[in-house]
Formats: structure tokens, sequence, C-alpha cells
């Protein structure tokens, strides 16, 4: 019986790999290996000569056929198959996003926000005192639990802090019945708490840290309460994933609130109005909901990179719909705004091609800067990579239009 062409494609990526890792270390390939890459790039015209020269110690011949394979085969050109869209069957999501009176807060309160809004930015979630007996926060959560006395809310937070002082609020302001699920917890107790979730008598409000946020499913609840938001779009649909499944029965009504003017109310709006985050799903990196901003989320994870955002700021507008055009539609209308396109050389998820077309479309004021040494920007951000942006947005902004450097 032949061998199914699916494996023979299968085992040909792995061979492939091998060759890979074997450039990567700088080895020499064999002539088998050879001729796998002359049969996948040989093409090419342009790879010709690199093909030749693959002996082990020319890195710029190397480095050209790794930016083929990865522009070839890389996950930037993978499209899944299983897509919402295309299976069907899925709920619709609701966004249910209040926004609160930022006037009413005094310095005190206002602070504490701020300070809860830096905790969630660190990487694990710096340690804070939390008491949420006076958040200003809580009468719109107990408003929203006492409107659907019926129904179950799943509400995810950043931290088993945040989960304990809510659950310490709620028991003295609320008789509304709740579990915890947190990394405290052992194994077996996160079972039975989420087992008491499910049943019909049982809690009517789960509140999960983010432990909670990947490999549970409580397609059964419908009601989603953001307490607050992660930094990266995947971790915001892990969050919604809990609930939107195949088995629910209801639409998503997802739930947050915010104070106008304050750091969580421009994270809401930037998933809002300039992921479309909420509403959607994304299929893959390339989806134009979502651009490539996850250095946004990266950058506010250093100090120095807070200080830049504080200094250059982000806009969104909240009147726009989210764009549903190719970035490289949009391009030449960008201008005469300035824009600076940092690329890593040895980022394996997007291809370099694609930020030379971006560059090509886009008007002046523009620059393209490509590190060698650099991989994909959420590995690699760091404070020297802030101060080394920092410094190309100072000139793009101050210098006559710059050039490819």
């Amino acid at each position: 019986m032949p061998e199914p062409a699916y494996q023979r494609e299968a085992e040909g990526y792995a061979r492939l790999s091998r060759s890979v890792e074997k450039l990567q270390r700088g080895a020499a390939l064999d002539d088998a290996e050879r001729k796998q890459l002359a049969e996948r790039l040989g093409d090419d015209p342009a790879l010709r000569d690199a093909l030749a020269a693959l002996d082990g110690r020319s890195r710029a011949a190397t480095d050209a056929v790794l930016e083929a394979l990865i522009d070839r085969h890389g996950t930037g050109r993978v499209m899944f198959r299983n897509r919402r869209a295309a299976v069907g069957g899925f709920p619709q999501r609701k966004l249910d996003f209040r926004e609160l009176d930022g006037r009413t807060l005094d310095d005190g309160r206002r602070q504490r926000l701020l300070a809860e809004f830096m905790s969630d930015t660190q990487q694990p979630p710096a340690p804070l005192a939390l008491d949420y007996a006076d958040d200003p926060r809580l009468p719109w959560l107990l408003q929203l639990l006492d409107s659907r006395p019926e129904d179950k809310f799943f509400l995810v937070c950043r931290s088993q802090a945040k989960v304990l002082a809510l659950e310490e609020a709620l028991r003295t302001r609320s008789g509304v019945k709740l579990a915890r699920f947190h990394e405290a917890l052992t194994l077996l107790q996160r079972d039975r708490n989420a087992a008491f979730f499910a049943q019909k008598d049982g809690a009517r409000l789960l509140l999960c840290a983010e432990i909670g946020s990947e490999g549970r499913n409580f397609q059964f609840a419908h009601h989603l309460i953001l307490w607050d938001l992660p930094l990266d779009p995947d971790q915001l649909e892990q969050r919604i994933g809990r609930l939107d499944r195949i088995g629910q029965r209801h639409d998503i009504e997802i739930h947050c609130a915010a104070f106008v003017g304050s750091a969580q109310h421009v994270l809401v709006r930037w998933f809002r109005d300039g992921l479309d985050a909420f509403r959607s799903s994304p299929a893959d990196g390339r989806e134009p909901r979502l651009p490539r901003a996850r250095v946004l989320s990266t950058l506010v994870r250093t100090e120095r990179g807070r200080r830049l955002l504080v200094r250059y700021g982000t806009r969104v507008d909240p009147q726009r719909a989210p764009v549903v055009s190719p970035p490289l539609d949009l391009a030449a209308e960008i201008a005469p705004v300035p824009v600076a396109i940092v690329h890593g050389g040895r980022d394996r998820y997007v291809p370099l091609r694609d930020a030379r077309e971006l560059y090509a479309r886009l008007g002046e004021p523009r620059v393209l800067v490509v590190l060698p040494e650099f991989g994909h920007a959420e590995a690699g951000f760091d404070d020297a990579f802030a101060e080394m942006l920092e410094s190309l947005i100072g000139r793009l902004l101050a210098s006559p239009p710059l050039r490819e450097v």
C-alpha cells in the first residue's frame, strides 16, 4: 500500500527541520540535505547562488536560505482550516461596557486604580495590598449580579490576590453564592469548586484567577465578567473561550467597567476599537484586526517602556470602525504621520519581506530598521530595546525624513 501523501509531506518537513537546525549551528549539509533544499528553493534564481555557497561558513548565504524557508513554510504563511467562520454554529459575542464617571474619583482612588493596573502589567503581578470593600467598581458589580438573579457568572481577574479580595468584599456586601478558583488551591479543590459552579443549585459566581482562563470549559454559563484585562489579545481570547465553545446555547455576554480617563479605560478601548477583540475571534497573526501590536503589550512591562508610552501616548479613535483592510492597502494613507518599522533579522514568525513591502508603500517620513541578531519582538523586548526605540522615535520626529538603515 503506497505511503499516504500527508505522511510523506510530514516526513519531508521533519528532514527539512533537521537541515535548518544544522544551518543555524553553522554546520555543513550533506548531499541529500542540499538536494532537498534545491528541490524546495531552486525555482528562485535569486537563491541559486546562496544554495551553492552553503558550506557552513557563509553567513550571508545561510541567512538568505533561512529567510526564504521561513517565508515559504513559516507560521506566517499558514491558515488553519477549522476557523469559526468556516465551521459555523458558534454564538455571538456581545460587549456590555460600562463607562464610569471618572470625575467622581478622588486622587486616592485614582492612584489605587493606577497602582493596580501597573501591578497587572508585571509577570507575575507585583505584590499589592488589595481591599475592594470600598472599591468604586463594586457597586457596578453588585448591580450586575442582582439584575440577573437566575444566571451564572464567570468572573476572571489577574491574580489570586484579587480573587481573595473580591470574595471578602462580596461576602460582606452580597448574599450571592460563590466559589473560588486560583493557583493556591489543590487540583482536587479546584475540581470541586468547578463542579459546585456547574451544579444547577450551586454557585452563581465563580471568581477565577488567570489560571482558570485556560483548560477549563464553562459553556453552561454565558456571562463573562472581566474585572481587569490582560495585555495580550490572545490571553483575552483564552478568557472568552472558557464560555464561547461548542455546546454553548446562548450568546456570550461580556461585562466590564472602567472609569473614563483611567489606564483600564484606555485598555478596554484599545481592545474594543482598535482590535475588535471582544466581538471577534482572531484566526491567526495575519488577521487585520490583530495588527502586530503586541509590542504595545510588552512595552508597558519595563520601566523605560512605560516612560515611552507616557511621553508619546497611544491614540485609538472610538468613532472609527475597526480596520478591515490589509495594512498594505492602507500604508499610503498614513503620511505625513511618521512611521518607524523595526524588524528582527531572525524573526521566524514574520518574514522580513513583509516589513520591506510595507516600508515601500509608506509615504515620508518613514524609517525601516532591521536588527540582524534580533528575533521576534515578543521574545526579545527589554530595556535596551526600549532605549533604542525611544531614540529612534525621537530622531524620526525631530529630523528630516530618514531612510532605511
